[in-house]
């Protein structure tokens, strides 16, 4: 098992199952097309493989149980809407050390990305990764901890201008 669905596909692998809870992809799966779990309401838990590179149109597309994701280092393409409308999914961890493209309005705008501490500065000059706040993963819980929050207008970084410089 390589793929996940069908390139080009109006119905997902996995569309609007009401029973699935969590899923683990084994490690062959490189790509997941579009609409794979495309409004599954109840689904929880995620694990993706370590050598997924695609998450195609709509994915994970108001699966509103969803509260957080780790994307591997290895994906390197999130299509638009990936996972938009999951209202619950608060923290991404992405642990891509270059930014990976970013389709429009992948996710809703309160979620918080959780990047490489060597990655910072790039995803904040990535205009597709920084209209969501960004955090490292290094620092956090920690008073260390680095923090960009575009849409908080009282948030002011002492550590990283708007362009990940120091």
């Amino acid at each position: 098992l390589t793929t996940i669905g069908m390139e080009y596909n109006s119905k997902g692998a996995f569309e609007n199952s009401s029973n699935l809870v969590s899923i683990a992809l084994p490690d062959s799966v490189t790509k997941m097309y579009d609409y794979t779990f495309y409004e599954c309401r109840n689904l929880q838990s995620v694990e993706l493989s370590n050598n997924i590179q695609l998450i195609g149109y709509m994915a994970f597309f108001n699966c509103t149980s969803l509260t957080e994701i780790t994307l591997p280092a290895s994906v390197t393409n999130i299509d638009v809407a990936a996972f938009y409308d999951c209202r619950n999914l608060t923290r991404v961890n992405s642990l891509a050390t270059t930014p990976p493209a970013l389709g429009d309005d992948v996710f809703t705008s309160d979620v918080t990305i959780y990047v490489p501490e060597s990655a910072f500065g790039d995803y904040l000059q990535n205009s597709s990764w920084n209209k969501y706040n960004i955090a490292t993963l290094s620092g956090e819980g920690t008073d260390d901890a680095e923090m960009y929050a575009p849409n908080d207008p009282n948030y002011h970084s002492t550590d990283y201008s708007a362009n990940g410089q120091y």
